[in-house]
């Protein structure tokens, strides 16, 4: 908070309009290495929790946001699914049929609507609920697994 405490005061100091603070994609737990994920992605390409060593307090640091005025997004890159790794994962397992004992990721599927529904209440919904406003869905490009007419 206190790097993003200068830039937010240098904006006031010099009377530019700041209503939004958008992370990028190292807001959550990002491994820097070229391991595959369950889903053939690199791991922590896709992610949904916070990294404890960028934002030790992600809920203390949203609501002094919030007393700013600012409005937070977040970066995602949901190819992956909700892999084993993720706070979210045991109820999102669950939820979609997926004994969590076994580790099996959840794979993102888009076009179904259980699992999109699961997604946004238990997943996003979470971090939702801590004060992230709206998410910025930063898509890859080129995949051809999405099963919806005219979608890439």
């Amino acid at each position: 908070r206190v790097h993003v405490a200068g830039i937010v005061n240098e904006y006031r100091d010099h009377s530019l309009p700041l209503d939004v603070i958008v992370s990028d994609m190292d807001w959550h737990i990002t491994y820097y290495d070229d391991v595959k994920d369950q889903a053939g992605e690199r791991r922590g390409w896709t992610g949904f929790t916070w990294d404890k060593h960028l934002f030790p307090n992600a809920p203390a640091y949203l609501s002094w946001c919030k007393s700013r005025g600012l409005k937070n997004t977040l970066n995602l890159h949901p190819a992956s699914g909700v892999q084993p790794w993720e706070d979210r994962y045991t109820e999102m397992a669950k939820a979609m049929g997926i004994d969590p004992t076994t580790k099996r990721y959840v794979p993102f599927v888009p076009e179904n609507k259980t699992f999109v529904t699961n997604w946004n209440k238990i997943v996003l919904g979470a971090r939702e609920k801590e004060g992230i406003d709206f998410w910025w869905l930063d898509w890859q490009q080129g995949e051809d697994w999405i099963n919806i007419t005219g979608v890439n």
